[in-house]
């Protein structure tokens, strides 16, 4: 008999690995495995209750090199489990604090870098062609109602981005600091 799968509402920025790590694992601890993240909704499986970490990394790798990763994070004893929007999931037996993909916070800070990398590209093209909207609108009747939802939109998109960089900045900014103190 298969056992019983559970959708949970769940919302995390793409900076927060680690609560959502975190989350992942407190859920297998109450016996529910992850067995597909979603936009806002996971997939669950009921069952014992077990200590497992759950870690994510952002794929950043070519295929070459994507194929060695994963067979060295499998000789270190990590499943993979699938990859979720630039995201690779991968769980191990044992508890939160004792095991980690990344060998120090500059990885970790590494991890943010990627991601700002890839997604500040598309988040500059929306705001440029929200840019372009917005001033071929303007004074325009006929797009009145046009020109209002990009005049909304636009500062939107520009307080998005800026809150996007005060994160990774803030974030990056501790690991580094965290860097100095384990040498």
């Amino acid at each position: 008999m298969a056992n019983k799968r559970v959708k949970k509402f769940v919302f995390y920025t793409i900076f927060q690995c680690e609560e959502e790590e975190k989350y992942l694992s407190d859920m297998a601890r109450e016996g529910y495995h992850l067995v597909e993240p979603g936009l806002f909704l996971y997939t669950f499986e009921e069952g014992e209750p077990k200590e497992i970490t759950y870690r994510l990394d952002y794929d950043a790798y070519k295929k070459e090199d994507r194929l060695e990763y994963l067979q060295m994070i499998k000789d270190y004893g990590w499943e993979y489990l699938r990859d979720f929007v630039g995201y690779m999931y991968f769980r191990k037996k044992g508890g939160f604090e004792d095991t980690s993909i990344f060998s120090n916070d500059m990885e970790r800070a590494n991890l943010l870098k990627n991601v700002l990398k890839k997604r500040l590209g598309w988040i500059l093209l929306l705001l440029l062609i929200f840019g372009l909207l917005n001033l071929f609108t303007q004074g325009s009747s006929s797009h009145s109602l046009a020109g209002a939802v990009i005049t909304v939109i636009t500062p939107m998109v520009i307080a998005i981005l800026f809150f996007c960089i005060l994160f990774f900045l803030s974030q990056y900014r501790k690991w580094d600091k965290n860097k100095d103190k384990t040498r």
